[in-house]
Parts: structure tokens; C-alpha cells; sequence
């Protein structure tokens, strides 16, 4: 997937399993680090993604796109990610509330 803006909540508190590997992450000074990961749970694949708060997360057609092939993969119909992780790193720029978060998925 290539980068996309979108306007949504951020979140900073939360721990990440260290098994768990990076579908999307951003350097918003009000957020974690990480913003999306995907990670094995027995044989159960897991995918995490924070953005989706509302309907304006949701017209963005990038997001809906990582949502469907999230939804693919976790049903075994996507093949496993690399090494790397299901997607590189996205960045978010610093925002007001109301202002668009640049994310930037990388690619398996």
C-alpha cells in the first residue's frame, strides 16, 4: 500500500507483544510508536489497527483497503508477511485536532 492522510484519534499508553510485528507506525509526538501490528496467537493469525475511530476514518478509501486485506490475511486468503512485517513504517506529522495524520503502510 502506498502512504495515505487520515484524520483520526491517537493513543500512547499501551504495551506491544515484542513477537508481534509492525503493520503500521507513525511519528506523531502524541502517539505510540506503533499503530498497527499483526502477530500469532496458537495458530490463530492477529491483526491490530488503532486508526477507525469514526465515520470520517472510515470514507478514507486507504484505510477501508487495509481493513479488507487485514481481514483477507488474519482468513488465511493473504500469504504470511516477510520478515519485515505485513507493512512499513507510517508516519504521522504533528496535528491539531481535526488535522489529517499522514500513515505510510509498508508493503509485504
Amino acid at each position: 500500500m502506498k502512504d495515505f492522510d487520515i484524520v483520526d484519534e491517537v493513543y500512547r499508553l499501551y504495551d506491544v507483544l515484542p513477537e508481534a510485528k509492525p503493520l503500521l507506525t507513525t511519528d506523531h509526538p502524541e502517539s505510540a510508536k506503533g499503530i498497527g501490528w499483526t502477530h500469532h496467537y496458537g495458530k490463530s493469525r492477529v491483526v491490530y489497527i488503532e486508526l477507525g475511530h469514526g465515520p470520517t476514518a472510515y470514507k478514507n478509501a486507504s484505510l477501508r483497503r487495509l481493513v479488507s486485506r487485514s481481514i483477507l490475511w488474519v482468513a488465511g486468503r493473504l500469504p504470511e508477511v516477510s520478515k519485515e512485517g505485513a507493512a512499513a513504517p507510517v508516519s504521522t506529522e504533528p496535528r491539531t485536532p481535526g488535522a489529517a495524520v499522514t500513515t505510510r503502510p509498508a508493503s509485504p
